[in-house]
């Protein structure tokens, strides 16, 4: 926290400002049950998520989504060996996404790679066809002075 010596026209210079290494933190007065509060340590996850229904804070999409969550874990408690075959599945899906993603990076490395290739080509027939073309001209401007 900076602290001056004195208030006069002098305490706006940089020499007399000192800095104690200590920065202040803004004060979170952790309103409508988030943040860092005062009440923080007295309140549960539950209790906050509660407040903030009551205060009709907590969206609708965001309800229903916690809702669909609640179901499916409900679900796989009461069957595990389908939670495990679903969880086995989810991740064959995710690997199998991994993969895709993989080769589109992979096809778009080999597109940029013949890409190069075919623009040095290019350049490279460009200035052989260029050197060509000064060669004709000075022939045919020898040919012309003759």
């Amino acid at each position: 926290m900076f602290r001056s010596s004195s208030f006069s026209q002098r305490s706006f210079s940089v020499k007399s400002w000192r800095f104690d290494g200590q920065i202040e933190k803004p004060v979170d007065n952790g309103w409508l049950g988030g943040g860092s509060g005062i009440f923080d340590h007295f309140q549960s996850a539950e209790e906050k998520r509660k407040e903030r229904e009551r205060l009709g804070i907590i969206p609708a999409e965001v309800k229903r989504l916690a809702e669909v969550v609640a179901r499916i874990e409900a679900r796989d408690v009461s069957e595990p060996e389908q939670a495990q075959q679903r969880a086995i599945e989810a991740l064959a899906h995710e690997l199998e996404q991994e993969s895709i993603a993989w080769h589109e990076a992979y096809a778009e490395a080999v597109r940029e790679a013949f890409k190069q290739i075919v623009d040095a080509e290019l350049r490279d027939m460009l200035r052989r066809w260029n050197e060509e073309q000064d060669e004709e001209q000075v022939i045919l401007l020898m040919l012309s002075e003759m």
